[in-house]
This record gives C-alpha cells, sequence and structure tokens, in this order.
C-alpha cells in the first residue's frame, strides 16, 4: 500500500514541466528499482512489475520532453544489463515500455529503445519466455515504425528467430 502512494509521486514528478525535477525523480526511481532488483522477486507475485510501471507512466506522458524518455529508456537498459538475473514481473513493464518507445516519433528514442530491446533478446531471452507475447507485440512495434528501415528490417529478423524458437524451443542466440 506504501508503494501504490509512492508510485502516484513519482509519476506527478516525474511528469514536471521541469526538466531537472523529471530527471531527478527519474533518476531517484532509477536507484530505488536498481537496490530493489538486487534480490529476486519470489515466485507469484508481481512487485517488480506494479514497482517499474512509474517508468512506463512517465515515458507515455512525457511525449514533449525528448530528455525525459531518453533517460527512462537508458535506466531500463542498464537495469537489464545489470539485474536481469533478478527481474521476473517486472519484465512485463521493461518491455512494455520498449514496445511504447517503438511508435516515439523521434528517431533516437526508437533507436535507443530497440538496443534495449536487443539486450533483452540476446543476452535475456531464456528469462522473459514467459512474457512471450509481449516480446513478440514489442518487435511488431518495431517493425511497424517507418522511421528506421534497419529497425524495421532487424525486427522483422527477430520475429522469424521467435517462429523458430516457438518450432525448435531453442533460445534466441
Amino acid at each position: 500500500r506504501i508503494w501504490a502512494s509512492m508510485s502516484k509521486h513519482f509519476v506527478t514528478v516525474g511528469c514536471h514541466p521541469r526538466v531537472p525535477i523529471k530527471e531527478y525523480a527519474i533518476d531517484s526511481l532509477k536507484q530505488l528499482a536498481m537496490k530493489f532488483l538486487e534480490k529476486q522477486e519470489l515466485a507469484n507475485y508481481q512487485f517488480q512489475r506494479d514497482f517499474l510501471k512509474p517508468f512506463e507512466q512517465i515515458f507515455s506522458k512525457s511525449k514533449n520532453c525528448i530528455a525525459a524518455r531518453d533517460l527512462i529508456l537508458r535506466c531500463l537498459t542498464q537495469m537489464v544489463l545489470c539485474k536481469a538475473c533478478n527481474i521476473r514481473s517486472g519484465w512485463k513493464s521493461i518491455v512494455s515500455c520498449f514496445a511504447c518507445a517503438a511508435a516515439d516519433p523521434q528517431p533516437d528514442i526508437v533507436a535507443l529503445a530497440f538496443e534495449g530491446t536487443e539486450c533483452v533478446l540476446h543476452g535475456q531471452f531464456h528469462l522473459v519466455t514467459d512474457i512471450f507475447l509481449d516480446v513478440v507485440n514489442c518487435l511488431i512495434s518495431f517493425a511497424c515504425n517507418g522511421l528506421l528501415e534497419q529497425i524495421s528490417l532487424k525486427s522483422i529478423d527477430y520475429l522469424e528467430l521467435c517462429a523458430q524458437y516457438l518450432v525448435s524451443g531453442v533460445p534466441i542466440a
């Protein structure tokens, strides 16, 4: 119940019109999340998902602030690189944020989100098989983005690998 109140506060401050305040809130949220992700989540709990949800909410509400969206994607990618082995239910929020960024009008944001998605696919695919459909939908979002042809084509290649995974059960390498 405490997190419900704190989460709303982080979203409110993370959507503040002044960029330094926004960035401070996002950075504080990242520090809390990194500390929280030091321990593995217990089975059948969804607290990580709830804990990472403010990143998603701030991202979707920060349409006019490239700096905030950029910082959120960098934070999530850092979590994937540093704490992947402890993430369970949090994958859903991370992949959802990357999917949201795939439709962004800014090519730099799309590219950054795709880099984060590739980190998930290459090093952590075995950890996200529980949310396989979310990963596929994320890749479809990148494939449909007309801003960066290379990313669209790479996404289609990854979708092919996902299809092969369904057939063979061998994770993406």
